[in-house]
């Protein structure tokens, strides 16, 4: 699954049939732990580059 916004509504790309949907045609439970899952990887990601970040600016440093 993927995503896209335009025009103020989010989309989802489906597998099934590969086609945007927006969100109120899809089963809400499915988009909730998609979304949720989305959000960790996001805050893991950022978590994950700041760590590369402060570890690059320490080996300067010295």
């Amino acid at each position: 699954v993927n995503w896209k916004r335009e025009k103020k509504i989010t989309y989802y790309l489906v597998d099934w049939e590969p086609t945007w949907e927006p969100k109120e045609h899809l089963n809400q439970k499915v988009v909730a732990t998609f979304e949720k899952e989305r959000r960790r990887l996001v805050r893991k990601t950022f978590i994950e580059d700041k760590a590369v970040e402060d570890n690059t600016l320490n080996d300067t440093e010295g």
